[in-house]
């Protein structure tokens, strides 16, 4: 299976540096971070990683390190000190195998698995840039069988590497910031995550203007609830997968991920 010419430019603007969004009609003053210290965005598949990366862009430019495919930022070369290392999808002991060459903070960032499930099913079937093999087979699998058997299949095969990774960062007793927060343009939760995790202040202005600039409605040019399914951006809500959960989806989520879901927050026991 060929890779599209569309596929092959949403991946090239996935993956390349944003252009910055400033406050003002001045040049960008990016954010610093001292020397001496790693900084690092964790998280997992299809929670607003490429959304967080561009957020990161915005504010702390030349700084970042952007995501590689297999994390090869990370695993496949020395890590640097005063840079920002996005998209690195470790679980714990993976992320704590790595050599430092100083001092880290990072910030860990989950969604809730059952809108994880339904926005991998859409986005391998419809949009997502057919880059590996791997990919190609998720698409032909996809439009090949019913919704439901899709849902089951990408439960079954590929979401269990993004419950492991909450797992373990839910039990190192690590803060795990939830995607859900930051899906509207209050800049609150944003300047939390940076002081808390980062230690970094921001002027309130500039902070703003990189939210209002990033949110859903200007990305997708719909409101957050408009579907598009063939959009990167397909609908921008939380809760969505209760549109498409059947009792037996229902019962093999729980089966296999439910724990992943009380460890997180997301829910207090089985009985949802």
């Amino acid at each position: 299976m060929k890779r599209s010419s569309n596929a092959k430019g949403l991946l090239d603007r996935i993956l390349k540096p944003r252009a910055p969004v400033a406050a003002s009609a001045e040049a960008v003053e990016y954010l610093t971070v001292p020397a001496d210290t790693t900084f690092f965005h964790i998280t997992h598949w299809k929670a607003g990683s490429q959304w967080m990366q561009v957020i990161l862009d915005d504010l702390f430019g030349p700084l970042i390190i952007p995501a590689q495919y297999f994390e090869l930022q990370v695993l496949g070369k020395p890590i640097e000190s005063g840079k920002l290392y996005t998209c690195v999808y470790l679980g714990k002991p993976e992320f704590d195998s790595l050599a430092f060459g100083g001092k880290h903070r990072q910030f860990v960032l989950v969604r809730d698995l059952r809108d994880t499930l339904i926005s991998s099913y859409f986005s391998f079937r419809n949009s997502h840039a057919l880059s590996n093999t791997m990919m190609e087979k998720f698409r032909y699998v996809l439009t090949k069988v019913s919704t439901e058997e899709g849902i089951m299949y990408m439960m079954e095969t590929w979401l269990g590497s993004c419950a492991d990774i909450q797992r373990t960062w839910a039990r190192s007793g690590e803060r795990c910031y939830r995607l859900e927060d930051f899906m509207n343009s209050d800049s609150s939760h944003l300047r939390q995550l940076l002081e808390s995790s980062f230690g970094i202040s921001i002027d309130e202005a500039r902070l703003k203007a990189v939210v209002a600039a990033r949110s859903f409605e200007k990305l997708a040019g719909r409101k957050p609830g408009s579907e598009d399914l063939n959009s990167h951006y397909r609908k921008g809500v939380h809760g969505d997968w209760q549109n498409h959960f059947t009792p037996a989806i229902k019962d093999r989520f729980k089966y296999l991920f439910n724990d992943a879901l009380v460890q997180t927050g997301y829910e207090k026991d089985a009985n949802w």
